[in-house]
């Protein structure tokens, strides 16, 4: 292996590894956003049928 290869192989392992980091900050942020859609819909459930239940 000479010096070139070893310095791509280091870029590549160092990509690799932001990259990985950067799935998970990704994959917190949709759970968090799957999160509050579904407390929205929730809420507007909610909403729905205290409104029928009046009338």
């Amino acid at each position: 292996m000479n010096k070139y290869t070893a310095i791509k192989l280091s870029e590549h392992y160092r990509d690799s590894v932001r990259t990985s980091g950067e799935v998970i900050g990704e994959f917190v942020r949709d759970k968090e956003v799957i999160c509050k859609l579904i407390l929205f819909i929730g809420a507007k459930v909610h909403l729905f049928f205290i409104y029928k239940t009046k009338n």
